[in-house]
């Protein structure tokens, strides 16, 4: 099961499934609000917020061999290079 819905919604299922058992009372009224309440939205759970992303076109260039950027002067581009640098020395 790779799909994050169903995993999302198989999740939820297995916690009221949960619930329901684990606290169940005798009142068949109080049993279907309570199942109603926890199936609402922003209670026990939210709805997965799934965001697709396009895939970009690559660039020809490396960060450090990029030759001048629009709006960037020579100074501030460089100190992006070595601002990026860093940072991908850290991350990794």
């Amino acid at each position: 099961m790779k799909n994050p819905i169903q995993v999302y919604e198989k999740i939820k299922e297995n916690f009221i499934l949960y619930v329901e058992t684990a606290f169940s009372t005798r009142y068949k009224g109080l049993e279907e609000r309570r199942k109603k309440l926890l199936n609402a939205d922003k209670v026990f759970s939210r709805a997965p917020w799934i965001e697709p992303l396009p895939t970009y076109k690559l660039s020809e260039y490396k960060i450090q061999d990029i030759p001048k950027l629009p709006n960037l002067s020579k100074e501030e581009l460089e100190i992006f290079k070595e601002y990026n640098a860093s940072w991908v020395s850290w991350r990794f």
